[in-house]
């Protein structure tokens, strides 16, 4: 799973992110009529430093040096932050002008009132998007559209096929409680492999998995035992790769295809498969933040960015799957790792949620189930025993 929900239910600044959802949803959405949709005009930018929060690599910094010369821009990074802290950040009013919009949290950035909308109508290029990402339910609210898709994967896991059996390959993640896999596999530290767990139950809703309070009892337990089964947590797809390389895991939970590459590199190589009763995939976007000082010029910066050329060296750069259609002729060959026919259609709400489904808790759950607090509580006590 590329793009990984948060780890924990962050305090920050003395706000818990359900508490600044729940103020978002109780007031007016002060940002939905002021759309940035100016024409880009990088030209009129001279000297601009926009600041960046999110996932690294998505801002483009290293992929527009030329950019930044040209037009006399710079971009600042901090690319610490979670999808929390990221909602947190800009409620408190700190003055990002990029910003990464997960596709599992966009609905709670855009009620969280953090996002401005975007006029896409003034992108040259949205018009060659591929239409599973930039016509998608998940990053539009009240007709408006909240984000840029700037790449997409899919869910799978990563292995050592030297150190697996054929027959023993997981079907779902609680096929890791077995035996056979006892300090053999590694895994994200996330809530998100309570999601996993609850997907591979049969617990599942079109847009999240809502849980009753004995339903989450029972997901608890196992993920207490999945954490106990694990050889360790890994940090980083890196890490995980380096660990697959030497033998010390021989499967790592919520993988990329990535690092059959970066494996490749060191001379082993690496297989990727999927969990059965999980096909889904993801998409992060950039965004503008509604507390951002420049947004024209993170506007004319997102435009530039989504240049055929421009948008494949980023996708190359993550190690992603592109979301120009015109960029994916410019792709290494060892970048086109990706089904493409998953995400060039036009898609329903309804595809949306199919294609790229939401394994968390809703903003709100009927009362009496487990919410997204929970969950992520949950998990902290789980984790811990790591």
């Amino acid at each position: 799973m590329r793009r990984r929900p948060s780890t924990h239910a962050l305090m920050f600044a003395g706000l818990s992110i359900m508490g600044l959802l729940a103020a978002a949803c109780s007031t007016s959405n002060s940002t939905t009529n002021n759309v940035v949709a100016a024409a880009p005009n990088p030209a009129s930018c001279k000297g601009v430093t926009l600041h960046f929060i999110g996932f690294p690599g998505e801002d483009g910094k290293q992929i527009s040096g030329a950019f930044q010369q040209k037009y006399h821009m710079k971009i600042a990074e901090n690319t610490s932050a979670d999808n929390d802290q990221m909602i947190a950040a800009i409620k408190i009013g700190q003055p990002y002008d990029l910003m990464s919009v997960p596709m599992w949290y966009a609905q709670r950035m855009i009620a969280a009132d953090t996002l401005r909308p975007i006029d896409t109508s003034v992108l040259p290029q949205w018009k060659n998007m591929f239409p599973g990402v930039a016509k998608n339910s998940l990053i539009e609210a009240g007709g408006n559209t909240y984000g840029v898709p700037v790449g997409w994967g899919d869910g799978p896991y990563v292995y050592n096929p030297k150190l697996v059996a054929p027959n023993m390959l997981p079907k779902t993640i609680l096929d890791l409680l077995n035996p056979y896999w006892n300090k053999r596999y590694i895994l994200f530290n996330s809530s998100s492999n309570l999601s996993l767990i609850a997907l591979a139950d049969g617990y599942t809703a079109a847009s999240g998995t809502s849980l009753t309070k004995a339903q989450f009892a029972k997901v608890t337990q196992q993920g207490k035992e999945l954490v106990q089964h694990a050889e360790a947590f890994t940090t980083s797809y890196s890490d995980g790769t380096d660990r697959l390389v030497s033998g010390d895991a021989a499967l790592d939970v919520g993988g990329w295809e990535a690092m059959v590459n970066f494996a490749k590199a060191k001379g082993v190589a690496l297989k990727y498969g999927f969990f059965g009763d999980y096909l889904g995939g993801w998409f992060d976007s950039l965004g503008i933040p509604a507390t951002a000082t420049h947004s024209q010029c993170a506007l004319a910066y997102i435009s530039w960015l989504m240049m055929p050329k421009n948008e494949a060296a980023l996708a190359s750069y993550i190690v992603s799957g592109t979301t120009n259609s015109l960029s994916v002729p410019y792709l290494a060959k060892s970048d086109r790792i990706y089904d493409y026919s998953r995400v060039d259609h036009i898609v329903t709400p309804t595809q949306d949620v199919t294609t790229f489904p939401d394994p968390t808790p809703g903003n709100t759950v009927p009362a009496g189930d487990a919410t997204l607090q929970d969950w992520n509580n949950a998990w902290l006590q789980i984790s811990a025993g790591l």
